[in-house]
């Protein structure tokens, strides 16, 4: 009878052991949202894009896990990350140091089909489109109608197209979207292009920096213009002594790219701006990326 009962205590670890891994990150997990889907065994990780019913394994994310810690990389963009692991019952938190924003992923039983890499024009002209289609949140705002530019582009699609011809038709899609520096793509010969609309003095940057300072200065605020944050956020007074505020940019609040870092000079600046402004008659703030100023 103890044999017996021993062996189904074996029994009973054995079936169990697999469940409970090392530390639970091994697995299939899938985005909510973006169209990343993970495949985590050990330090070794496997980024797949699943977009428009097709799932490819992605040829430009790398992606490698150290404990808790995930370190991504976007190859032709030179962009590099380290991301901190969290685990929550089926779900997985990664919460991106430098930035600190937050991706979750939901555990799934396994890898769902591949579909095959392909030079054939329509199919990669529509995976693209079909990516947009999909996960782009701001096409309403923006007043573009994405079904619309797909129709037109797709009218001009030919099955002879080389890769060239193939790397005009989703620029001029991308045209439509109107400026967006969360958005490119590298062409074949490693061109890149991205919606955004370079601006001829950008708002942070030298003599537009000086000269929307100086305007604001002379023609509102009475008294200097002072700056926290390192230098993401401007304020001061203006007649009557209400307040005003401007956030220039929402990202480098410190010179150390941590969200730790990032926080304390957030929480320092709102310190600094509570005892600046706590008896003010009002207040005025804002943010505009297009002029600097709200």
């Amino acid at each position: 009878m103890r044999i017996v009962r021993l062996a189904w205590t074996i029994t009973l670890l054995l079936a169990f052991f697999p469940i409970c891994r090392a530390d639970g990150f091994d697995g299939v997990w899938r985005s909510l949202g973006y169209g990343q889907v993970l495949h985590i065994s050990g330090e070794s990780v496997t980024v797949y894009q699943q977009v428009a019913g097709r799932v490819l394994e992605s040829r430009v994310e790398k992606a490698r896990r150290e404990g808790t810690r995930l370190h991504f990389e976007i190859v032709p963009w030179d962009y590099r990350s380290v991301f901190i692991l969290t685990l929550a019952g089926d779900m997985l938190a990664l919460s991106e140091l430098d930035a600190g924003r937050e991706i979750f992923f939901q555990r799934l039983a396994g890898l769902p089909p591949l579909a095959s890499r392909t030079v054939e024009p329509r199919q990669n002209l529509d995976y693209l489109l079909g990516l947009f289609d999909g996960l782009y949140p701001a096409f309403e705002d923006r007043n573009v109608d994405w079904r619309a530019v797909t129709r037109r582009v797709r009218a001009k699609l030919e099955s002879t197209l080389d890769e060239e011809g193939l790397f005009a038709l989703c620029r001029e899609a991308l045209e439509n979207i109107g400026r967006d520096g969360h958005v490119g793509i590298t062409g074949p010969a490693g061109e890149r292009y991205s919606p955004a609309r370079a601006l001829a003095d950008p708002m942070i940057q030298g003599p537009n920096r000086k000269r929307q300072i100086d305007l604001v200065r002379s023609g509102y605020l009475q008294g200097p213009v002072k700056e926290t944050a390192n230098g993401k956020i401007l304020f001061g007074r203006l007649p009557g002594g209400v307040g005003y505020i401007n956030v220039l940019a929402v990202e480098g609040m410190a010179e150390q790219p941590s969200i730790e870092a990032n926080r304390a000079a957030v929480s320092a600046a709102l310190d600094e701006l509570y005892q600046e402004f706590r008896e003010a008659p009002g207040l005025i703030a804002g943010k505009d990326s297009r002029s600097g100023f709200a």
